[in-house]
């Protein structure tokens, strides 16, 4: 798919660039890690430098019409940030119409796993782990 162009690396628009474009479904890719960052919901994803550099998510804001952003992390970044992640997600739906799904990599099916199926998993672990404690505390 790289070699017909259909998904384009390092792509290049107006405010930055995104590390993959998929062209036909005007979606943009962007690998991250958040080592080092500090806050990463504040100076990597929604971040504004007064320098004009932009987070990964704010450069996309300008691109106008209906645009989606699937941001791949870390599983640990992921729970660490899951609440806040959420909230960025659910604002950038509200006031920029830009459709951000957060994914983790999932190497032993070759798959994204979505932060959705990543809530799901966590409420049936701890539908199993309360019924677990359920069993332990009856005499």
């Amino acid at each position: 798919m790289l070699r017909n162009g259909r998904i384009k690396a390092e792509y290049e628009f107006d405010d930055g660039r995104a590390d993959l474009y998929i062209g036909e479904r005007q979606l943009y890719v962007e690998i991250e890690t958040f080592y080092g960052t500090g806050d990463p919901i504040s100076n990597k994803l929604d971040y504004e430098g007064i320098d004009g550099t932009l987070g990964t998510l704010r450069k996309c804001r300008s691109m106008g019409g209906h645009v989606r952003v699937i941001v791949v992390l870390l599983g640990l970044h992921m729970l660490l940030y899951l609440r806040e992640l959420l909230e960025l997600k659910r604002i950038y739906k509200t006031y920029y119409n830009l459709d951000v799904e957060f994914c983790t990599v999932d190497i032993e099916n070759k798959r994204l796993v979505s932060i959705h199926d990543i809530l799901k998993q966590l409420k049936h672990l701890k539908k199993e782990l309360n019924e677990k404690l359920r069993e332990v505390a009856e005499p």
